[in-house]
């Protein structure tokens, strides 16, 4: 087996709560603006192969950048929402969409 111990680097995450659309905003598609206008697209998904399970949590490897300086949500049914940071690294940040 290969396991990796090494912890360089910096990392981020996001989880949702959705008000408007599904709870845990699988299907939302995730863009970062981090470092010399470096950029890092996820689209959240759960499932996987037989008996396995992804947390609904969208997970970012930042390298040497020790903070995201923008993030664009494209929510699973649609609409959009811009967050500008800076946001720390090694942190979880729980981002919630209430209905207006």
């Amino acid at each position: 087996a290969y396991i990796n111990n090494t912890q360089e680097g910096h990392s981020i995450a996001f989880r949702f709560e959705d008000h408007i659309g599904n709870r845990d905003g699988i299907g939302n598609r995730i863009t970062l603006t981090y470092g010399d206008s470096q950029q890092q697209v996820r689209e959240l998904q759960l499932g996987g192969g037989f008996m396995s399970f992804d947390a609904a949590t969208a997970h970012f490897g930042l390298g040497k950048s020790t903070q995201v300086k923008h993030v664009r949500i494209d929510w699973a049914n649609g609409g959009s929402s811009e967050i500008e940071g800076p946001l720390k690294a090694g942190a979880l940040y729980t981002i919630t969409r209430q209905p207006k």
